[in-house]
């Protein structure tokens, strides 16, 4: 005698609304995370622009004192300082306003446990 048993489950439509609630988020989230990503690769392209045409004209500069030692080499050489304190004054602020990654837990610490850590701080 073999004998069956079947078990059939009626979530009913609140279970649905919940998990459409759900995948409406996540979808929104992951808009979110996209715009953050295009806004972070823009904004790194412009940082790395700027302190590229700093130092491409500091460059020109020293050349241009270089070739021409008849002209006034003082105020060229103070513009081209000028330019190299600027270019390392943005390179800091740059590193300054990067966030620091995120402390990792300590062995046999969960990362819930890290992180309740941290909030108390």
């Amino acid at each position: 005698m073999e004998l069956h048993i079947h078990h059939h489950f009626d979530f009913g439509p609140r279970l649905e609304e919940l998990f459409d609630s759900f995948n409406k988020r996540i979808h929104h989230m992951t808009v979110q995370l996209d715009t953050l990503t295009a806004q972070v690769a823009t904004n790194k392209d412009g940082i790395a622009s700027a302190i590229t045409l700093l130092g491409n004209i500091k460059t020109a500069l020293d050349a241009a004192i270089a070739s021409n030692p008849n002209d006034d080499g003082a105020a060229l050489q103070a513009l081209s300082d000028s330019l190299g304190a600027d270019d390392q004054a943005l390179a800091a602020a740059v590193v300054a306003n990067t966030p620091a990654a995120p402390a990792q837990p300590a062995s046999g610490q969960s990362a819930a446990a890290a992180a309740s850590a941290a909030r108390r701080l």
